[in-house]
């Protein structure tokens, strides 16, 4: 699988992830599929970028 493949199939697991999130908040689903498709690249980014952080601090820790 490629990196662009890769990168689409998470945020589309983010967009699916934040919309379940918004209807549990009461959301409606227009709503709910605005702020999925607002925030989903954003919220991948985030996450792989605070994995990183955790992963260099553990090996920080370990050495």
């Amino acid at each position: 699988m490629s990196d662009t493949d890769q990168r689409d199939a998470d945020v589309m697991w983010m967009r699916d992830d934040l919309r379940h999130a918004c209807h549990l908040l009461g959301l409606d689903d227009r709503h709910g599929a605005w702020i999925a498709c607002e925030f989903a690249p954003w919220a991948v980014g985030y996450l792989a970028r605070r994995v990183n952080f955790e992963l260099r601090l553990l090996e920080t820790e370990a050495a």
